[in-house]
């Protein structure tokens, strides 16, 4: 997360979501979470069952997240303290946005009924009373057993009685539902049941809730369970910045465009062979001319499969609130077959992203660029030593006195 503050505009927005991606020890599904939270252009995502050990938290960043809840590089905030409970339930950081102290909190909630789990929540987060809450997260819990339930739900006793207190003690709402109060979507699945249940929740302070310009829930593609997405009007954009072009390997197995190259070339060739000045300028042009093929043909693919991506993210969702008022085989059979095809968009894409990271780190290892300095700057935060226990007993946290001990 970024550590410098910024200037904010009002009129700017950004997206926060909330996400239950159930495992991110595949890299090709951490990079394909990563490259759907790009697209979504979300700047905050609170992300729960990660599955990642301590070591290999950092494992889920590219160049457009960081890590801790992911918050996105271009988002300027300056961070006052972070923590979690420790068990992997509760991951919050305190920050500031616009001159607001918001604190953001993932919560993971027990899929056992657990009467002290939210209350320890609870009690962790009035620690900072100073902070607008935002608290998105997998409950595991209905607030209505009516609304948030499909018809043929099976009911648990008093499942909504501990989120809906734990709403009310830290003063919280649920701006989905209030903006949706008799609408029934849902954020899981259960295959076993054929149930559809809303269990995914960002809530936020009443005071915020004027700063929200949208609230939606998003078909259930890469996980098990729907992303909940909000767009709030206090942060900033910035302007993207430049990168070097590098052609495209994967378009030599595209046989559309070898085509269409060798004969485009055929053409540019007959024209000006005998016409050129040099046979050097006749390079220099027709390595011009393909690299502009190649950027119109790329940019054609990756037009063409956004709008796949779109069309399939749409029908997903129009079957997935079909099967939610009435659960059809035949349905559930149309929606299996969408997700896979969208999954197979998905894991090329992850798969091309990986393919270029490596190129990245293979070409500009040893030079002296963004990327060495970004590595050296976290081998220094991994070797260096922030605290020591002295021989009088005390732990100190004085770079000199930790020198002196060596």
């Amino acid at each position: 997360m970024t550590q410098n503050g910024s200037n904010l505009n009002m009129n700017n927005s950004c997206n926060v979501m909330s996400w239950n991606v159930r495992g991110l020890n595949s890299p090709v599904k951490r990079t394909k979470c990563l490259e759907f939270l790009k697209r979504k252009e979300v700047s905050i995502a609170l992300i729960q069952e990660t599955h990642l050990k301590t070591n290999d938290v950092h494992r889920f960043q590219n160049r457009f997240y960081k890590l801790a809840i992911l918050f996105s590089r271009k988002l300027g905030v300056k961070v006052e303290k972070s923590g979690n409970d420790g068990i992997g339930r509760l991951t919050y950081v305190c920050v500031t946005i616009n001159n607001t102290k918001i604190c953001l909190a993932s919560v993971y909630g027990p899929n056992t009924h657990d009467p002290n789990f939210l209350r320890t929540i609870s009690n962790s987060l009035l620690d900072f009373p100073g902070h607008q809450l935002i608290v998105g997260g997998d409950f595991n819990q209905v607030c209505d057993k009516n609304l948030d339930k499909s018809v043929n739900a099976i009911s648990t006793p008093d499942s909504p009685r501990g989120i809906n207190t734990f709403i009310s003690e830290l003063n919280v709402i649920d701006p989905w539902r209030l903006r949706n109060p008799l609408v029934q979507n849902y954020t899981f699945f259960s295959a076993r049941h054929k149930t559809y249940s809303r269990i995914d929740y960002i809530l936020t302070s009443a005071s915020l809730n004027h700063c929200i310009n949208s609230t939606d829930i998003l078909p259930i593609v890469i996980s098990d369970h729907a992303p909940v997405l909000y767009n709030f009007k206090f942060l900033p954009t910035h302007s993207k910045g430049t990168r070097r072009w590098r052609f495209n390997t994967t378009l030599l197995q595209n046989a559309d465009f070898l085509k269409k190259l060798r004969n485009n070339l055929k053409i540019l060739l007959e024209i000006n062979l005998e016409t050129a000045a040099s046979p050097q300028i006749l390079w220099e042009t027709t390595k011009c001319f393909i690299r502009g093929e190649a950027l119109s043909f790329a940019s054609y693919l990756k037009a063409a499969r956004r709008h796949r991506v779109t069309q399939l993210e749409d029908e997903i969702r129009t079957l997935e609130s079909d099967l939610k008022q009435q659960f059809s085989e035949q349905n559930h059979s149309t929606l299996s077959a969408l997700k896979f095809e969208l999954n197979n968009l998905l894991k090329d894409k992850a798969e091309f992203i990986i393919h270029r990271t490596r190129l990245t780190y293979y070409d500009q290892s040893e030079r002296s660029s963004k990327l060495l300095a970004a590595r050296l700057k976290q081998n220094e935060s991994f070797s260096t030593i922030s605290a020591i226990q002295t021989s009088a007993g005390p732990v100190t946290y004085d770079q000199g006195e930790i020198n002196n001990t060596f």
